[in-house]
């Protein structure tokens, strides 16, 4: 700790101190055991540090409390290390055995008289008088009961005691400024938000697990009997896809001639059965006649066709009528059969499609795998793999397998535009990483945002900042490793196996070589990452820390004259409640709290355009999977997301623009605005 600082906190808690008959030895024992408490809890548990007025830098005070530090300091360097001063200490009245007395009900104390696990003081100091004249002693505890602390008292953290503030209550010291205080309800949200944030986890993970196994499934129903061999096509062999020993160029060849002859014989089969319809109407229509000429009752040819229906009297027309009744059954007969065989026809016609749309599917996984030019985009692959996958979506349903069922029912939700997406699951993701975000924010800060809010209670830009990339970066790449993992994971197993009997029996290790399951990022990526989470937060922590010491004071703590007030104090809150929205964009110190910072609204417009472009990129990067690059992944063990969604020189330059431009105007002394 800063020197200067340890003396403001012990101007806060003497300033207003005296003795009551001159003898200033207490007083400075007093002071100086306050100055190795501080100086060894850096701070925590003692009031916030107060600067003395330029008018105040020359009373005896004021230099009390420097010649404190300093003798502190000293007996410090002096002191082994494994002594280290008590690290609870407490101003109080004392009763009439030297020990702390119970005279004020306004300031509740109950560790030093309850429980048994608080020892006798180590030290007492005093007495001196407090600012209301009241005649108190420096007690000093090597330890105190936690349990007695935290529940009657709010508090069991090493500093200075009594914390004025109700029981129950954290604080930061005598004049603590008031701060949130996290309830039991508060308490009992933060755990639902953290059990929420970790059951979503296991959802979306379960999600893009049964998508991956039923893609897997899809995938690998299509490459059943596929292998792949290299042949040499000019100067550089080429890989080429076999089914059995046939490659697949020639069996498309073949299926498309099957094809054709199909459709050959569906259309000559439909013109048969059309010309069987014209040969029954004509029939109907010479039966009618024969009927009307003939002065039959019977009132249509419909009725007239059966055995029951009156015949003519006439010789010939009975013949004739039933000439007509016979060639209607054989052509109705001929139009039965002509169906069912166009319906066969339609049906090995459907199935030829299908099994063209698989040959052309392997086709292009043969020129994506040979780097061919204008493989992208087909949607053979994306038809084959969505057929396959409504067929296992429906094979697992029938089946008893209760697993299969519960991963179907996510896999069978994955889709957009009948092609697999991650888009939902990737959105599950994110969601898990910012309930984990607003747990933590309310367990510290008993705030759904507490985790953005500074020490000064003020809304952190580099804090938002940070927690941004970290949503969108680690929700992204756990759905896209997950992904990959799921889907190669039999892979992997089996490189892995063939590689350790090739290290066993000294044979030729295997071919096949496993690229990482998880996508890598891009150099310029990282380069993001370390300019949001760790180079521009690490130097804004060190500005405003440099920020707060006044002028002079990191010199010599005793050049007194050159303590003055600090020309831009930092603005900061009584408590967490009290941070607004409006701190992103406006200035830190209290000359311009009120005022908007541009540097700070221009660095926080480009971070969220930047971040915003950056996410419909990742969205889209899942939106929609290539079904090429599905099975070729099932087939070669190339994964699907082998890197994180890349960003260019102009986006990193941009981004580090603006951090330099923010934390050169935040290194500036902030001073009002003119109108």
């Amino acid at each position: 700790m800063e020197p200067t600082c340890c003396a403001q906190i012990l101007w806060n808690i003497t300033r207003d101190f005296s003795t009551e008959t001159g003898d200033t030895q207490q007083l400075v024992l007093l002071r100086k055991a306050l100055a190795l408490a501080i100086m060894a809890t850096n701070g925590a548990g003692f009031p916030a540090p107060l600067e003395a007025a330029k008018q105040e830098l020359a009373t005896e005070a004021w230099k009390g409390c420097v010649n404190a530090v300093l003798a502190a300091e000293q007996d410090a360097k002096q002191t082994p290390a494994q002594q280290s001063p008590p690290r609870f200490l407490l101003l109080w009245p004392a009763d009439g055995t030297g020990h702390p007395a119970e005279t004020d009900p306004t300031l509740p104390l109950h560790w030093p008289r309850k429980g048994n696990q608080t020892p006798a003081p180590s030290l007492k100091i005093g007495p001196v008088l407090d600012g209301a004249q009241n005649k108190v002693w420096l007690f000093a505890y090597e330890s105190i009961d936690t349990h007695v602390a935290l529940t009657e008292d709010g508090d069991a953290g090493p500093g200075l005691f009594p914390r004025r503030h109700p029981p129950g209550a954290r604080s930061l010291g005598l004049d603590a400024r008031p701060t949130a205080t996290v309830n039991k309800h508060q308490s009992a949200w933060a755990l639902v938000l953290f059990i929420g944030a970790f059951a979503v986890s296991v959802f979306s993970m379960a999600w893009v697990y049964g998508a991956a196994e039923l893609v897997q499934g899809a995938a690998n129903e299509l490459l059943k009997g596929v292998s792949v061999e290299e042949s040499p096509a000019g100067t550089e062999p080429t890989l080429e896809l076999k089914l059995g020993r046939s490659s697949v160029g020639d069996l498309l060849t073949e299926q498309v001639g099957d094809a054709r002859v199909l459709d050959g014989e569906l259309t000559k089969a439909r013109e048969n059965i059309q010309a069987t319809k014209v040969k029954i109407q004509k029939d109907v229509e010479k039966l009618d006649a024969l009927l009307t000429s003939s002065g039959s009752d019977t009132p249509n040819a419909n009725e007239a066709l059966g055995d029951a229906a009156p015949a003519p009297t006439d010789p010939a027309q009975r013949s004739e009528l039933e000439g007509v009744r016979r060639r209607l059954k054989d052509h109705e007969l001929e139009a039965d059969k002509l169906d069912a065989r166009a319906a066969e026809l339609i049906k090995q016609k459907e199935e030829a499609s299908d099994r063209a749309t698989t040959l052309r599917c392997l086709a292009q996984v043969q020129a994506r795998m040979n780097a061919s030019v204008g493989t992208f985009g087909v949607r053979a692959c994306g038809d084959a793999l969505h057929r396959e996958w409504k067929a296992k979506h429906q094979e697992a349903i029938n089946r008893s397998d209760s697993w299969a069922k519960f991963l179907s029912s996510f896999g069978a939700r994955t889709h957009v535009r009948e092609q697999v997406s991650l888009m939902w699951p990737l959105a599950t993701s994110t969601l898990a990483v910012l309930l984990l975000i607003l747990s933590a924010g309310i367990a510290l800060k008993g705030l759904f945002f507490g985790a953005i809010i500074d020490n000064r209670n003020r809304f952190s830009l580099s804090r938002l900042q940070q927690l941004s990339w970290t949503v969108v970066l680690f929700g992204g790449f756990t759905i896209l490793g997950v992904f990959n993992i799921a889907l190669l994971a039999d892979f992997a197993r089996d490189v892995g196996q063939l590689q350790a009997f090739a290290d066993l029996s000294n044979a030729a290790a295997p071919e096949l070589e496993l690229v990482g399951l998880f996508p890598s990022m891009d150099p310029a990526l990282w380069a993001v990452l370390g300019i949001t989470v760790a180079v521009s937060p690490y130097i804004s922590k060190h500005i405003l820390t440099q920020k707060a010491i006044p002028e002079g004071a990191k010199t010599d703590v005793r050049n007194v004259e050159a303590r003055v007030v600090k020309p831009d104090p930092l603005d900061q809150r009584p408590a967490p409640v009290q941070a607004r929205w409006a701190d992103l964009f406006t200035g830190e110190g209290k000359a311009n709290a009120k005022q908007v910072d541009v540097s700070r609204l221009q660095h926080l417009v480009i971070t969220l355009l930047l971040l915003g472009g950056y996410v419909v990129l990742l969205v889209e990067f899942v939106r929609t999977l290539d079904a090429t690059a599905i099975m070729m992944a099932v087939l070669t063990g190339a994964p699907i997301f082998a890197a994180m969604p890349p960003v260019d020189a102009t986006f990193v330059g941009l981004l580090a623009i603006s951090h330099v431009g923010y934390l050169a105007f935040k290194a500036m002394p902030s001073s009002p605005e003119a109108g």
